[in-house]
């Protein structure tokens, strides 16, 4: 159950019974428009938790069906210390299971005071999404979220703040502590759009070849993977075992899109990935996003022979979407229809993402001759070549009237 308590503040909290927990002074309170990354510590001067002097509460409601606990918010960095501080410590939240800060702004102060309550509870979810975590404060709170089995510290590491190579290299280095540290039970970890070098993003990549345990989701899009993408996907496909002998696992969901790669490191990355790779691998990947990358038209002949090969047992989506930046290369009709066709030997796939490959109306053509052969249930085509002939011819095939865009999407 949430509750919208202004335009800029949204909670959701919920423990066994429903209770109001604590409250925050409005003027802690930040605007939305607020993007200072570096802010002043807390005053020193304590406020009490009491309705005298606080105006707006945030209750604590239970939720039965998702069994689940979070707290959400638009604040300013002294009502993340203060809730950290005063809250966060009493028996209703020593039960969290999940806590998303995503948004906020959390001060060096707040990352050490949530590095001590990490420590202290059995925390399942934590999300500090966009939290302008300096480097480093993500190494202060990274080696106390063991116990953390999803995280997201996505969008906080910016060279224009960090512009010391040594503080990023610093954090890329606990980044890659965390995934190797055999006492890590972190199953999904987000470490998208921070402004590793390619060193750090290197040292990442290596990390996840020594990891023990299972880490079944690994997010790295919008990361500079021009050196480390073959190093990534090698270590990615070669995970040890655990100490007990028994398999850590694989990956069944790799995401690595806009990771500014080029041609020849594109194709060594896949060939390491799956040509020469773990056939366990293979067989687990469930959901590969390459999106937002620049696809020479040899990719689509390496993807094609992937899908007429027995390696793929368990993938069912595959986002291969092409950049933005129009000197990119791209599959175009060629490629694209080879690795279409090859595609009625594969049914498990049903989501594809080819949108921004130069394709034009003979890709139309080709689908209607071999969608019924495969297990297609969803094909993207936006911001293609593809005339209003072709719109029409996808259409009648998909039973649909044409309109747009909703005629590109199937």
């Amino acid at each position: 159950m949430s509750a919208s308590l202004n335009s800029n503040f949204e909670t959701i909290a919920t423990t066994s019974s429903s209770q109001q927990l604590f409250a925050i002074p409005q003027s802690l309170l930040k605007s939305k428009k607020a993007t200072n990354h570096h802010l002043p510590s807390l005053k020193e001067q304590h406020h009490p938790l009491t309705a005298s002097n606080f105006n707006l509460h945030i209750k604590v409601a239970s939720s039965p069906d998702l069994n689940k606990r979070s707290i959400r918010g638009t604040l300013s960095s002294e009502a993340i210390s203060e809730i950290i501080k005063n809250s966060i410590p009493t028996s209703a939240f020593l039960s969290l299971s999940s806590l998303n800060l995503s948004n906020q702004i959390i001060s060096h102060q707040s990352a050490n005071l949530l590095a001590s309550y990490l420590t202290t509870t059995y925390l399942r979810n934590l999300s500090l999404k966009s939290t302008s975590l300096s480097a480093s404060s993500l190494s202060i709170l990274l080696p106390a979220c063991t116990r953390v089995n999803i995280l997201d510290i996505s969008n906080n590491i910016d060279s224009r703040h960090d512009n010391d190579c040594a503080a990023l290299d610093t954090a890329a280095l606990a980044v890659s502590r965390f995934i190797a540290c055999a006492d890590s039970q972190c199953r999904v970890f987000d470490v998208s759009a921070n402004a590793f070098t390619g060193a750090g993003v290197v040292a990442i990549a290596r990390a996840i070849g020594r990891r023990s345990r299972a880490l079944e989701e690994f997010l790295a899009c919008d990361l500079d993977l021009s050196i480390a993408f073959p190093e990534l996907c090698k270590e990615a496909v070669r995970r040890k075992s655990g100490t007990s002998g028994n398999s850590s696992g694989t990956l069944k969901k790799l995401m690595l899109r806009k990771g500014n790669l080029l041609p020849r490191i594109f194709r060594q990355g896949l060939e390491a990935l799956f040509l020469s790779g773990s056939k366990e691998f293979a067989e687990s990947l469930e959901n590969l996003d390459l999106g937002l990358n620049s696809f020479p038209p040899e990719i689509g002949h390496v993807l094609a022979t992937l899908f007429q090969s027995t390696l793929l047992k368990s993938l069912t989506h595959l986002n291969i979407s092409g950049s933005f930046n129009p000197n990119s290369h791209f599959l175009g009709d060629d490629s694209c229809e080879k690795l279409l066709y090859s595609l009625t030997r594969y049914i498990p796939l049903f989501h594809l993402n080819i949108s921004r490959q130069q394709l034009g109306n003979r890709i139309c053509n080709i689908l209607k001759k071999i969608l019924a052969q495969t297990g297609l249930q969803e094909i993207i085509l936006i911001e293609n070549n593809i005339s209003d002939e072709g719109v029409m011819e996808l259409s009648e095939l998909m039973n649909l009237k044409p309109g747009g865009e909703m005629g590109r999407r199937l």
